[in-house]
């Protein structure tokens, strides 16, 4: 099985130096297609795949109409070109041909080679690609792959011994009883507000319904583009707004309750302009109230951003039927994007188990791990292979940076544990080093968790790391922030385990 070592650090270099700064549809596009390369896909891809998967269009995009694909990948090519021409001690440089969208890792060499090919037949003739310069690109192409066909830039890492049977990262994975069926789809409700169309899968395989079980209120699409914080961009291209409210019908029993908000009208450069204070309403639930003067603008300091709020203990009335209701409050009118209901444990929190990786997984001990979401800056990667430790998958992804978690919990105390794996530096690893390569800080909600924090000091010989905190407390608006702040080279994190301590 091919590992694609030496092509995912070139990905992952390119990603670190910062080309995607204010291009983020151009990010999600370089990840996407890489990551297709990697799983042996990328034949396979489509102008409409990178449209839905990549760049969050809906199902029903159609290319003759929206050229969205091809200008970004024109953009794209040319910033990779920037990019190799300002880096020219890349060994690996990925190129993306012309009429195809299955990307090439190749050596430094042999793709400048590949490009003042390219480069040379466009300037010999204005002409548009005809049959005879189409053949002719093509011939060269295939003597410059038969002359470096031999040429080897993959490189074999050692893996580190394997761990002891039982290990504190072992010790640390908890069974949530219940917790399997957090991913049976006809166990949770997501509804997109305002979304008039039918049902839509999000990129995470989640099913979603179009609008329904609600009353007043007027359904908006949502031009703007939004910083989702890890969430399929289709939750938040549309909203209700208004006064309204949903009567959905819900099994008996504890529940709990995710709202999706994110302010695309009030705040800099938007419509209404304004700021804190625009917009400000009620959210109720079975007559009784859950927020006063909500704000989705006062969570986030920044507009068109995602932000949420989690309930607990959140059951249907008498009737069968959770009763939610947006009214008026100090300014503007109410508005949702989406909610997702899910089973609940009566007086707790539900464990919220997050890998950084783009997908949801499962580990031995039956936990379902939610993909990478809630968070703030900071760039992530997936390893080849899991951590040498107990459940080594957890530790497979990776975020990281000068990056923030923002995560919704319920009033009360909470415990949480931060998974990591030092993969990057050390002995026989890809940057080398040692310990003090990697040091950074954790906060949360401002207050330190981890100081000066160094995975290889801490275990030089299997540098996994799990660290428990316990009361901590969310703030004003209902968040646990946890910061990672970085002093030498970038702050990192694997997982993220939150677990309700509240009496």
């Amino acid at each position: 099985m091919q590992t694609h070592q030496a092509e995912r650090e070139a990905l992952a270099r390119l990603l670190a130096s910062g080309i995607f700064t204010r291009a983020s549809n151009l990010e999600k596009m370089t990840v996407y297609l890489c990551h297709k390369y990697f799983a042996g896909e990328a034949g396979l891809i489509k102008e409409y795949h990178v449209a839905t998967e990549a760049l969050g269009r809906s199902g029903d995009f159609d290319p003759k109409k929206d050229s969205i694909v091809r200008v970004e990948l024109h953009r794209l090519r040319r910033r990779l070109r920037e990019y190799y021409e300002a880096h020219p001690d890349e060994p690996i440089r990925i190129l993306i041909p012309e009429k195809s969208y299955s990307p090439e890792f190749q050596p430094a060499a042999k793709a400048a080679l590949l490009e003042d090919a390219v480069t040379a037949a466009a300037v010999t003739s204005h002409e548009p690609w005809g049959a005879g310069r189409l053949a002719a690109a093509a011939l060269s192409f295939s003597l410059l792959c038969a002359a470096g066909g031999a040429v080897y830039y993959g490189v074999v890492l050692p893996r580190p011994s394997p761990a002891p049977a039982t290990t504190p990262a072992e010790a640390a994975l908890t069974l949530d009883p219940g917790g399997a069926e957090l991913d049976d789809p006809s166990a949770v409700v997501r509804i997109l507000a305002g979304h008039t169309a039918g049902g839509y899968k999000d990129r995470f395989g989640q099913r979603w319904q179009g609008d329904r079980y609600f009353s007043g209120g007027t359904a908006v699409p949502v031009t703007a583009e939004v910083a989702t914080r890890g969430f399929d961009p289709n939750v938040f291209a549309s909203m209700r707004r208004g006064t309204f409210r949903y009567d959905i019908p819900l099994k008996a029993g504890p529940h709990e309750l995710l709202l999706l908000f994110a302010e695309t009208e009030y705040g800099e450069r938007n419509p209404l302009g304004g700021g804190e204070t625009s917009r400000s309403f009620n959210i109720l639930a079975n007559g009784k109230p859950l927020v006063q003067n909500f704000e989705a603008l006062s969570e986030t300091s920044d507009p068109n951003t995602a932000t949420a709020r989690r309930f607990r203990d959140v059951a249907p009335a008498a009737d069968g039927k959770l009763h939610l209701e947006f009214a008026p409050g100090g300014n503007g009118q109410p508005f949702l994007n989406g909610l997702v209901i899910g089973p609940g444990t009566a007086g707790r929190m539900r464990p919220i188990r997050i890998v950084c990786r783009p997908e949801a997984h499962r580990d031995s001990h039956g936990n379902l791990w939610e993909p990478d979401h809630f968070y703030r800056a900071g760039l992530q990667i997936t390893r080849p292979q899991g951590a040498p430790w107990a459940d080594g998958d957890v530790f497979r992804g990776e975020r990281y940076g000068n990056f923030s978690y923002v995560v919704p919990v319920p009033p009360g105390k909470y415990g949480v544990r931060l998974y990591f794996w030092e993969y990057w530096w050390g002995v026989g690893q890809p940057g080398r080093g040692g310990v003090g390569s990697r040091v950074f800080d954790v906060f949360c909600n401002h207050k330190p968790l981890l100081a000066d924090f160094d995975i290889l000091r801490e275990n030089p010989k299997n540098p996994v790391a799990v660290h428990t905190f316990h009361d901590l407390t969310p703030n004003a608006q209902g968040k646990l922030v946890f910061d990672f702040a970085s002093k030498i080279n970038y702050a990192m994190v694997n997982a993220i385990e939150i677990f309700d301590e509240s009496n």
